[in-house]
């Protein structure tokens, strides 16, 4: 019945949709890369789950890529960026898998999905928008990532309708673009205990931009973490759909609650994009987005955003090509914590950024995992100092990674860490 709506969807689309119809993996069995992926069918649309062996991970929408220790990038990133094991690390200002995209010169081109992005793919009616009278048709309706977001958001007509509410019509470029990014120097501050032996508050808030995670509080812990927050990454599905909402949301005053508040609320989610069996964890994540505008229409209109799958995507593609002399292969099981995320959407606005108490150390043998009581865990065990340490999230191969930044490679120059 799901391959039977796709193409039902398909054929009303016409001929010269079909071209690249033909990509989607279920009306072309090699479209996945052969051996290199499987296709699946989700909610009427078809994506490629990715695999990879011992040594490599492959990547892409249709598999295409490959990730594996020394291995070459396509089109050499185009001029725009650097190689990272087979995957292209953009410079600043450029993005897409071969850093052939602009990313600093559209208001539309960053990390956050917008209502016209949306409309390119669904119409008010929540259906493919047609082409106008003698125009050609909407090839974006074609695009397996357009299918696959079309997907995502599938709704009734009333479904839909808070979906395009919850959303901004569209992002309006910083004053300067495309010379320089949203921002010029941000502050990533993480949650761990570590930051309360020292006090980074004031440097902190000297940055342009001050992204936390989670509803990080600061009330009490100034000195430590200061005060200012711009963005608030928030796993928008768990932490706003279940039991943690009690008491991760109220943490801070949300946005707009008080005179002068500029907080964003980023939903999104650590769950893998793509991955047979967590689709629904994806979808909860944006129903996590529509819920909140629903109660909190004011708050969601001026002061939250939807990060992308595209964004998303990348997000994972990028620590699958660090991790990849850590963790050669596909390391099925592992997945970026938040505060990976929070780190590349930093690089994505900003042209510097400064990596606050991203560490599992102690120099008083402090062993609380957060600087503040939290729901999710409460001690540090000397397992987790261990980069290969059996788990969900690898902190400290990721602390690895943030401290390689700084040194070599394509971000030596933007990223800074402070532990």
């Amino acid at each position: 019945m799901e391959s039977l709506r796709l193409r039902r969807f398909v054929l009303t689309l016409g001929a010269a949709c079909m071209a690249r119809a033909e990509e989607l993996c279920a009306l072309n069995p090699l479209a996945c890369g052969g051996s290199r992926g499987s296709c699946h069918t989700t909610r009427g649309v078809d994506i490629c789950e990715c695999s990879g062996t011992s040594t490599e991970r492959y990547f892409g929408r249709r598999c295409e890529g490959t990730i594996a220790v020394g291995a070459p990038c396509a089109a050499g990133c185009s001029g725009h960026g650097e190689c990272v094991h087979g995957w292209c690390e953009c410079a600043a200002g450029w993005s897409g898998e071969l850093c052939d995209t602009p990313s600093w010169g559209e208001g539309d081109a960053q990390p956050f999905l917008t209502r016209r992005a949306l409309l390119e793919v669904v119409g008010e009616d929540g259906e493919c928008a047609p082409p106008a009278s003698g125009a050609e048709p909407a090839l974006a309706c074609c695009e397996p990532t357009a299918l696959y977001r079309r997907a995502v958001y599938r709704r009734n007509a009333s479904e839909a309708r808070a979906l395009l509410d919850s959303l901004p019509p569209q992002l309006e470029p910083a004053a300067g673009w495309p010379a320089r990014p949203r921002h010029a120097s941000c502050a990533v501050v993480s949650s761990a205990s570590s930051l309360l032996e020292a006090e980074h508050g004031a440097q902190i808030d000297e940055h342009e931009a001050v992204f936390r995670i989670n509803r990080a509080p600061t009330a009490g812990f100034e000195r430590h973490v200061g005060v200012r927050t711009t963005y608030d990454w928030l796993n928008s599905g768990p932490h706003t759909t279940s039991v943690y909402a009690e008491a991760i949301l109220p943490r801070v005053p949300l946005p707009v609650d008080a005179p002068g508040a500029s907080t964003t609320l980023l939903h999104g989610t650590t769950t893998a994009p793509v991955e047979r069996g967590s689709y629904s964890r994806v979808l909860e994540w944006v129903e996590g987005h529509v819920r909140y505008a629903r109660y909190h229409p004011a708050k969601a209109a001026a002061r939250t955003r939807l990060v992308s799958l595209e964004f998303l995507h990348a997000s994972w593609d990028a620590f699958g090509a660090y991790a990849a002399p850590f963790l050669p292969g596909s390391a099925r099981g592992v997945r970026p914590s938040s505060g990976w995320h929070t780190a590349r959407l930093a690089l994505a606005l900003c042209e510097r950024v400064t990596l606050y108490g991203f560490s599992l150390d102690s120099a008083v043998g402090n062993t609380k995992f957060h600087y503040f009581d939290s729901l999710v865990q409460a001690t540090i065990s000397e397992a987790m100092k261990d980069p290969l340490a059996p788990g969900t999230h690898k902190f400290r191969l990721e602390h690895l990674i943030y401290a390689n930044w700084t040194r070599h490679g394509p971000l030596s120059g933007r990223v800074r860490l402070v532990t």
